[in-house]
């Protein structure tokens, strides 16, 4: 006889067969089971969005487990995964009390939040890395620092002021687009766009003119080069030591990146240099191939150019899941994630 069926059963134990009678069953292949649009008659909805804790950007495909207190660990009364936009939403019997809700991507993970007959807080997970930002504010006729202006980034409302040299600096700083506006005391205002990666260390320089003299704005995109970021809880790929380690057992590029292990990875097709399907979200019909970038720069082909590159050619390569891909390429191509190739 189940724990569920018995006649006689703890506290503990009612709230987990309550809870395990309101989710849904998880699909053939073992995964998380998609946010439901709204729960079966007699069941409360947990809702909630999870975030990326410095740039506030959603981060769909989060697992959101939600607890209950226990005599020794925590107990799972209800799981879900995060949707479009982060949003998540999970269903259950009844909400008890001192129940939280964690969010897990990877290998990271939320503080834990409280939950309430209205959902949860936003469950924040520190996935992408701080930027760094400096910089100096000069003269545009004669180059001369411009001490005490003002620079703002406006979507965080932080503030710096320019030291005698025209220097500046803000640290722990969210990536994405980040507008940067400057003002000093008889210049022309002017605002510039930064698209920061995550993890990046951006040097800029700004020129501030007279104020009847109107300057064009900048956009700067800043990317961490792929040598720095080949190793990491959220980027897999070869180095150059471990691509010489196999190349001599690899017949094409296809083989090699198969060798790299890389959990979730489907390589499809790509026999006789036909094009090749590499994906982590497998589409329906549909390719969700993944961005292919050489040398930092876009191929506009990959499903040919993965199928015909020489090995031989490869010093290194690292893959990127989609949502770490966005924070480091800030574009709706790389939303299938992005393969990073470096030649020798």
């Amino acid at each position: 006889m189940s724990r569920c069926s018995s006649r006689r059963r703890s506290l503990a134990e009612v709230v987990s067969c309550l809870a395990l009678l309101a989710l849904p069953a998880a699909d053939a292949r073992g995964q998380e089971p998609a946010a439901p649009s709204t729960c079966r008659q007699g069941t409360v909805s947990v809702t909630g969005v999870v975030a990326d804790l410095l740039s506030g950007v959603p981060l769909p495909g989060a697992v959101v487990t939600l607890r209950a207190p226990a005599e020794f660990v925590h107990q799972i009364v209800g799981q879900g995964t995060a949707g479009e936009g982060g949003r998540y939403r999970i269903c259950v019997a009844g909400v008890g009390e001192d129940w939280d809700a964690v969010a897990r991507l990877d290998t990271l993970e939320s503080s834990p939040r409280p939950v309430g007959t209205d959902g949860a807080d936003t469950l924040y997970i520190r996935w992408s890395e701080p930027v760094s930002i400096r910089g100096r504010v000069t003269v545009q006729t004669t180059g001369q620092p411009v001490p005490g202006a003002r620079v703002s980034i406006r979507e965080g409302r932080v503030r710096a002021v320019t030291d005698d040299e025209g220097r500046f600096a803000f640290r722990g700083v969210g990536g994405g687009p980040l507008v940067l506006e400057t003002l000093g005391l008889g210049y022309a205002p002017r605002t510039d766009t930064v698209l920061a990666a995550s993890g990046a260390e951006i040097d800029l320089r700004i020129t501030l003119g007279e104020e009847a003299l109107e300057l064009e704005p900048i956009v700067v995109t800043a990317r961490t080069p792929p040598s720095t970021r080949m190793r990491g809880t959220r980027q897999l790929g070869m180095t150059a030591e471990e691509v010489d380690a196999v190349l001599h057992r690899s017949i094409d590029f296809l083989s090699l990146l198969r060798r790299a292990n890389i959990p979730g990875l489907l390589i499809r097709g790509g026999e006789g240099g036909t094009g090749a399907c590499i994906e982590f979200l497998r589409a329906a019909g549909d390719c969700a191939m993944l961005q292919v970038f050489v040398n930092g720069v876009r191929v506009s082909d990959p499903h040919t150019f993965v199928s015909t590159i020489d090995p031989v050619s490869v010093r290194e390569f690292v893959v990127l899941r989609p949502a770490f891909a966005q924070f480091q390429y800030m574009g709706p191509l790389t939303q299938n994630g992005v393969l990073d190739i470096v030649l020798r």
